[in-house]
């Protein structure tokens, strides 16, 4: 069901300052909404994907989510991350 959990953001990255949208598993489940990254957060971007594919390995280490966690955090809230 990818097609479902992208359509937020087909509407919501067209015009806006977001340059990145991480799909994750959680996001294709539909537990999660997709993370944004705004103009300027590309290392962060790319450091929650990592994170993500880490912990979908199990190779992450407990609680050291800070990139996912954040990105979420601005996600739901429509701002950009810290």
């Amino acid at each position: 069901m990818p097609r479902r959990s992208t359509s937020d953001a087909l509407y919501d990255v067209p015009g806006s300052s977001i340059r990145h949208v991480l799909v994750t598993r959680n996001v294709v489940l539909g537990r999660e909404p997709a993370l944004y990254f705004s103009r300027g957060e590309r290392s962060e971007f790319f450091a929650a994907a990592l994170e993500d594919e880490e912990q979908a390995l199990g190779l992450g280490k407990a609680g050291t989510g800070m990139a996912v966690e954040g990105a979420r955090r601005a996600g739901a809230s429509g701002g950009s991350m810290p």
